[in-house]
């Protein structure tokens, strides 16, 4: 089985403030830390349902957040930014499925963790045929364009609220209760990096 699987940082365990978003900022290399952990337990869980290769992307910002020397050896890679058009290199129709980990809900979003949809200084939200689409729904539909189904979605609980409306049938996974844009009860980071395997798909 392939798998493909898509990292933002604003959902992960532990993430809540923009100075652990941001390279530069005194918190980011905590948080750093914290989305490699995450992803290398989600790689882990894969590897135990069956998976045969898998491919990583950072989805957050530059692209460059994985801490390399960190990064479980049962995956490849995707790292920097790439366009909208080719947002994740080496996806084809032979994929099996899509997991979206550490993903936030759309602009606009009341009490949601971070939330914005590609940019939170550029635009507030952004629609698609009349209607308010976020992040969630953009990737959902450039997976599906090669016939890939996305099955997993983890984030604060407004962003699992939206992968459940986006993606109908997904497996949501909360990592935090989010209580605004930079609060929010939180699973400790441990604790999501043991759960996965309780969710992952077959």
């Amino acid at each position: 089985m392939k798998f493909y699987v898509s990292c933002d940082m604003e959902g992960i365990a532990g993430v809540t403030l923009r100075e652990q978003l941001v390279r530069g900022e005194p918190l980011y290399e905590e948080a750093r830390r914290l989305l490699t952990l995450e992803t290398n337990a989600v790689t882990d869980a894969l590897l135990d349902a069956g998976a045969t290769r898998i491919i990583v992307k950072d989805a957050h910002g530059s692209g460059f957040n994985f801490i390399p020397e960190l990064l479980h050896p049962g995956a490849d890679y995707v790292m920097g930014a790439t366009r909208v058009e080719n947002r994740f290199p080496g996806l084809d129709k032979t994929f099996d499925g899509a997991l979206l980990i550490g993903y936030h809900a759309m602009g606009g979003t009341p009490l949601a963790v971070r939330d914005h949809t590609m940019t939170s200084q550029g635009w507030q939200s952004l629609r698609l045929n009349g209607r308010p689409i976020g992040e969630i729904g953009l990737d959902g539909l450039l997976f599906g364009l090669q016939g890939v189904p996305v099955l997993f979605v983890s984030g604060d609980d407004k962003t699992c609220v939206e992968a459940a409306s986006e993606l109908p049938g997904v497996v949501a996974y909360e990592t935090k209760t989010a209580f605004g844009r930079h609060a929010a009860l939180m699973k400790a980071p441990h604790r999501r990096e043991r759960e996965p395997s309780e969710a992952a798909p077959p």
